[in-house]
């Protein structure tokens, strides 16, 4: 999705606050519900969806306050780094928020990680984005080898990688293989995934990638 589009659905979603304000009632954020009695499992596209349950968080509500403020200050910040043509990780945006509220305050804005986590998953729900849509990475934790050639265009910039060509280590996947990524070319008779990092040393010197790709 696009930069300008993602902002337009930030935007929106303040818009929308602000005029519950107006009229005069409390401002809200609703997003799908994201529990196991909110999913189905679409037999047409083969894989599980979330259902059409809604939750919904009030302002003016002293159990949903909380939450409901640390929504918008997410929302807001991301905001901010798509003006400006920022990224951060998601551990980052944590950091950049948690004390937040002030100099003067005893309480952050938040305790935990997990508590922004869950936030920036419920905003990704509710407006139809990805989480690098808004800016946001998550840590590399993959890497692959193999007869596979891949173009990746980030920030402007377009790269063409063999990964039969990056060493004992493979080329470490990015967080966002939606968005700029293109198979070139394919050439592996297999696919393998490897959990372990031992093992997966033990075949990168065994030289086991000649006609398969494997990730790990």
């Amino acid at each position: 999705m696009g930069e300008k589009e993602t902002v337009d659905k930030l935007e929106n979603l303040g818009k929308q606050m602000i005029r519950q304000v107006k009229q005069g009632s409390s401002p809200t954020f609703e997003t799908p519900l994201r529990s196991k009695g909110n999913i189905t499992f679409d037999s047409s596209v083969g894989f599980l969806k979330l259902g059409d349950k809604k939750e919904e968080r009030k302002f003016l509500n002293v159990a949903q306050a909380r939450p409901f403020m640390q929504t918008v200050a997410v929302a807001n910040k991301t905001k901010k780094f798509l003006r400006e043509g920022l990224h951060t990780s998601i551990r980052g945006l944590y950091y950049q928020l948690k004390f937040s509220l002030g100099d003067n305050m005893d309480e952050s804005l938040f305790e935990e990680q997990t508590e922004s986590n869950n936030l920036i998953e419920d905003l990704e729900v509710a407006l139809g984005v990805k989480r690098e849509d808004l800016h946001l990475t998550t840590d590399r934790k993959g890497v692959v080898a193999g007869e596979m050639i891949v173009k990746d265009t980030f920030a402007g910039e377009q790269t063409t990688i063999d990964c039969a060509k990056q060493g004992r280590s493979g080329w470490m996947i990015p967080s966002d293989v939606d968005n700029g990524m293109e198979f070139v070319d394919v050439k592996a008779k297999y696919v393998l995934v490897v959990e372990k990092d031992a093992l997966w040393q033990r075949l990168n010197e065994d030289r086991f990638w000649k006609n398969g790709i494997g990730f790990s």
